[in-house]
Formats: structure tokens, sequence, C-alpha cells
């Protein structure tokens, strides 16, 4: 972020005084935007921040209004994969599905638990919420500034900030600054980290490939549940991940080495993503009851898609012999 330390220091001098990391981040972006606080508006930025209210209340929260649509189209933007906020049973529900994902957008308003924070004075005594700013990344790495506790640009790894994290919020339309191939590579990364699968090993497209979808175990994290909607959700947001993830590598692949094959496994992971669209419109149908019904109709098209990516496999098992 350009001369961000600089705006820093100005914004704290005519501010006076620490109203709240929150306000304190608002005014950096603001300050970055070159606009008032108060004109960070929701349809522009999923955001707003109500300067009367703040004013008449002297309270933050009552100040903050959040569009979580915005955010689910971020998400759409980052895997092509389309998500309604009504298919969610609470907020709640929404940002445990955000928090497994990549933020695409900069800057970026992250909340914390301080806990976790190495620079806050409050790290590994105090579970506190607290809120600072992502201003860009780099393969596994994340610049943060923290205009509360320091004029700095921190780095913390992809890791750190989804284990650290409760919560983003977008503030601008224009897409992250780093290279195509480095975001592959970083949700290559992000899933090794994950399945503990060896880095080294990644190009190696059969050994990844099985890592990937025999640890999948669609029939038995799905027919052998309840069908609990929150279970079926977290589930749900990890095969998207999964076959998102896959794509990639594929693509990838198939940028480097043009092969039929590889195209033709690409044309299949995208129906599967139709199939998988299909499951949730069905799970959306039973208005979140307690128990979901049409769990045999269900099963058994999580059961076809299993077949379709033990198809995937042997595909793959051809290229690399060809």
């Amino acid at each position: 972020m350009k001369n961000l330390e600089i705006e820093i220091k100005q914004i704290n001098r005519i501010a006076g005084r620490r109203e709240s990391c929150l306000y304190d981040v608002l005014k950096t972006i603001a300050a970055y935007l070159n606009i008032r606080a108060d004109n960070i508006y929701i349809n522009e930025f999923g955001f707003s921040f109500n300067y009367e209210e703040y004013n008449k209340s002297g309270l933050i929260g009552k100040s903050i209004k959040q569009n979580p649509n915005r955010v689910l189209e971020n998400l759409k933007l980052l895997y092509g994969y389309d998500l309604q906020y009504s298919y969610f049973k609470s907020f709640e529900e929404e940002l445990v599905y955000i928090n497994n994902c990549l933020a695409i957008n900069f800057p970026a308003i992250v909340q914390f638990d301080s806990f976790y924070l190495p620079w806050d004075p409050f790290n590994n005594r105090v579970h506190n919420n607290h809120v600072v700013l992502i201003t860009g990344i780099d393969e596994n790495n994340v610049n943060v500034v923290d205009p509360y506790f320091n004029k700095k640009n921190k780095i913390m790894s992809i890791e750190s900030l989804k284990e650290a994290s409760t919560f983003y919020m977008y503030f601008n339309e224009k897409k992250a600054d780093f290279s195509e191939i480095n975001f592959k590579q970083l949700l290559i990364d992000n899933y090794v980290n994950k399945y503990k699968t060896p880095s080294s090993n990644y190009l190696d497209l059969e050994f990844f490939s099985r890592a990937i979808l025999t640890d999948f175990s669609v029939e038995k994290e799905f027919t052998e549940s309840v069908f609990d909607q929150n279970a079926i959700f977290k589930n749900l947001s990890d095969c998207v991940l999964r076959t998102g993830l896959f794509y990639e590598i594929i693509d990838y692949h198939n940028s480097i080495e043009k092969s039929k094959t590889l195209i033709l496994i690409k044309d299949e992971l995208k129906k599967i993503v139709k199939n998988w669209n299909d499951i949730i419109t069905l799970i959306a149908s039973n208005n979140f009851q307690t128990k979901i019904k049409n769990t045999k109709q269900i099963a058994e098209l999580i059961s076809d898609l299993a077949i379709k990516y033990e198809d995937i496999l042997l595909k793959i098992k051809t290229y690399v012999n060809e």
C-alpha cells in the first residue's frame, strides 16, 4: 500500500487520541482512498460505517453494517462457485465458510483474536477481539498493518492468519496484486499444509491426485452422518475447496504440457462442481429442518460423485503413463 506508513502517522496526529482499533483502521482505509470514514458505503464495499450513529452512541459496533452477500460475491470470483446467503442457517455459519477461503480483494479488514498476535500487548494472556488491515499477499505470507499498536508492516503466514482470524470485511473491488501462478501455488500449499502431504511431491500428479481424492471419503462423510446442517455445510465447503484446488492443479499441468486427457478431466471437474450445486440446492430446499429430508436421494447423488472421482483417477493414471 503506497505511502501507508506516512498516512498512518498523519491520521494518528489528526485523531489526537485512539478511539478503537476498528476506527483507526477505518481512518487508514479512508485516507488511502482519499475519502471521509463515513463515506465507506455498503453497496460499494460490502461494509458501511455510520459516522453520525457513532457520535450519538459512542459505540463502534452500533455504527457498523455489513453486506454478507457482497462477501459471497467475492467467493464466487475466487472459486467460480455460486453460493447464496439464503443457504446458510445464520451469519455465523457464513463466517465459518468465509474463514476457510482466501481473501482476494485488498485492502481487507480482518478481525483477530489478539491472543495469537505476537505484537499485541495482550498476546498469550487475554482472548480479545482486535482488528487489523491486510494490505497484500505474497505466496504463503500476508502483509499486516496494525495502526492501533504499530505503524510498520508485519508479516504473517497464511496458516497463522486462518488460525487467528474471526472474520473478513472487504473494502476494495480491485483484485489482489499477485500472479496467477503464485495464486495456484498458494492454493496447493494451503492444501499441503492442511493435509500434511509432502510439498516436494505435489508435481507428481498421480501421487497428489490420490492424496486429494482418496482422502475424500465422500460417501462415508455424508451417508453415515445424521445430516446435521452445520456438519453438512462444513463438509460441503471442504468438497468445493478440494475440487476447486484440483481443477487449478490440472489446469497448471495442462498449461505446461497440453493434453487431451487433462482437458477431459477439467471438463469433468466443471460438471462435478455443478453436481455439488445441485446437492446444495436439494439440501437448502429442506428449509433448515433439524433433520434433512431426502437423505436417500442426497446419498445417491454423492455416491455418483465418488464414482466420478474414481474415474478421474483412472484418467490421470492414463495421462501419467502416456
